[in-house]
């Protein structure tokens, strides 16, 4: 048997996409109940970034008990003007939360599963994106679930802040972005475009991806052959317009943000960016240290980690051998990523994730 016939019949063993998805459900469920989230996601807000999980959970409570206007959130610390209005991330979920409550009472559990649901989804939409690609689907169950092991994720998967539903959204919109370059239907662009759409307005941190793939559109506008077969965007003309979308509804949301902010109550959040020009040498050492330390216990195991950037490496360094879609998006998502630390340096001192 040739090493080619031999891979083929392991692929064709390891191809199951009929259950594929119920084993991977019933493993997420496992790993929920060793990481203790039927306990967890019953507890009142505690432990790192307990006080942003309160300041979420008091946006909600006024949208609950004083049904305030969707676009006038509001928080209980009553500022300099005694409204306590003020803003940060787009108030879609603490709305929606508000609104179950007022069906099912106050709950803070709601609250928890809805942000734990966004996950376990985007978990699954990046199952598929590896299940649809590879045709393998041991390997698509294992992936994700490892993502899964990440104390960062693990901790924020089951609690308040708007970072993992961002992330889940931008997670699921790739879903879709691979669904569309696989059959060319503009329904699924569109869809794309949807999630990358909220995705950004709760995080804007979230739509590196959306830029990558924003990338990829601009590379084949200049006529940069990316696929051998035929174009990722065959219609740019028609396209172009949704994509860019995206952009004009964060612009006109944070500058609404801004704007609502700098009339009640500017200053609680962050609305802009605190970049690396702005500290001085020893600042950025001290910073430096703080990430390290944070690197070395909170994302992944260092040796994880230096496994990652040993599998970038070989990426650029074959990157004859690489298809180029993918090398592309990956080039991108890495510069997005880079330049989005240098944008909000100054917290990585204190933060595990994203403010």
């Amino acid at each position: 048997m040739t090493i080619n016939k031999f891979i083929q019949a392991i692929q064709k063993n390891n191809y199951f996409p009929k259950y594929s998805k119920w084993i991977f459900t019933f493993l997420f469920l496992i790993i929920s109940i060793i990481y203790n989230y039927q306990d967890i996601l019953f507890k009142s807000p505690q432990s790192l970034h307990q006080w942003r999980q309160c300041d979420c959970l008091s946006i909600t409570m006024n949208y609950f008990q004083d049904n305030n206007p969707f676009f006038e959130p509001s928080v209980y610390y009553l500022g300099s003007d005694g409204t306590g209005k003020t803003v940060s991330d787009f108030p879609l979920i603490y709305f929606s939360v508000a609104q179950l409550w007022k069906i099912f009472g106050h709950h803070e559990f709601i609250y928890r599963l809805i942000v734990l649901l966004f996950f376990f989804s985007s978990l699954i939409a990046l199952f598929k994106i590896f299940e649809n690609t590879l045709k393998d689907s041991v390997l698509a169950i294992i992936f994700p679930l490892f993502l899964f092991t990440s104390p960062t994720l693990v901790y924020y998967a089951n609690n308040f802040l708007m970072d993992i539903p961002a992330f889940s959204l931008a997670i699921i919109g790739l879903y879709f972005f691979f669904r569309f370059y696989q059959s060319s239907k503009n329904k699924y662009l569109y869809l794309f475009i949807f999630f990358n759409a909220i995705a950004g307005l709760l995080k804007i941190s979230s739509l590196m991806s959306f830029i990558a793939v924003l990338g990829l559109f601009m590379l084949e506008f200049f006529n940069v052959k990316l696929n051998p077969d035929r174009k990722i965007f065959q219609h740019p003309l028609k396209q172009i317009f949704p994509l860019i979308s995206v952009l004009i509804i964060q612009l006109i949301w944070y500058m609404y943000a801004s704007y609502y902010n700098s009339n009640n109550n500017a200053g609680i959040f962050l609305i802009g960016y605190l970049p690396i020009w702005d500290l001085n040498i020893s600042q950025i050492k001290i910073t430096l240290d703080a990430i390290n330390e944070h690197i070395k216990w909170d994302y992944f195991r260092k040796e994880t980690q230096f496994v990652f950037i040993f599998m970038f490496i070989i990426v650029l360094v074959f990157y004859k051998r690489i298809n180029k879609i993918m090398l592309f998006f990956t080039i991108f998502l890495s510069t997005g990523f880079l330049l989005f630390i240098l944008l909000f340096f100054k917290p990585l001192k204190t933060m595990i994730t994203i403010q």
